[in-house]
């Protein structure tokens, strides 16, 4: 019988050495926060090319360049319905290609990070630049992170 009950697994009670290995195997890794920091989660998913199923919060969007399955975390359906979409897109790995492009995007965005980083720490400032409101939507890193690069449809 295929059910939900039996491609679903949670997880918890892992050690941290697990976790890689886990996420490997896993078709896709599920994050359904009503709140989120910058998500360990999702780097970890994003450097191993594992697919995500994420609340659809303005911080995983910007995490993922909006790469992944987003779903209303307040809309219990709404995350039934994201995991179709996920289990009919994405097969469970391993992924080694995708894992390798991954970790070679990962560094090449660390690298611009860098690079931009070091340009606007060089930049001379004044006390006016203080006053300066800057928008939500003005990201002087935007283009310097990685999505780690989305898993395209499984063929069927």
């Amino acid at each position: 019988m295929n059910t939900a009950h039996t491609r679903v697994s949670r997880f918890g009670d892992d050690s941290r050495e697990d976790v890689p290995r886990l996420m490997q195997a896993a078709a896709a890794v599920v994050n359904p926060s009503l709140f989120e920091g910058w998500s360990t989660s999702v780097e970890e998913a994003k450097s191993l090319a594992v697919p995500m199923v994420l609340s659809d919060l303005r911080v995983h969007r910007e995490q993922t360049d909006d790469c992944g399955v987003f779903f209303d975390p307040y809309q219990p359906e709404s995350l039934v319905g994201a995991l179709r979409e996920a289990w009919g897109r994405y097969s469970p790995g391993p992924r080694i290609d995708l894992e390798a492009r991954a970790q070679l995007l990962n560094v090449e965005s660390r690298i611009r990070f860098a690079n931009r980083f070091a340009q606007l720490a060089s930049k001379p400032w004044s006390a006016s630049i203080g006053d300066r409101v800057v928008p939500r939507d003005e990201d002087p890193f935007r283009g310097t992170r990685s999505a780690g690069g989305c898993q395209q449809p499984r063929s069927h």
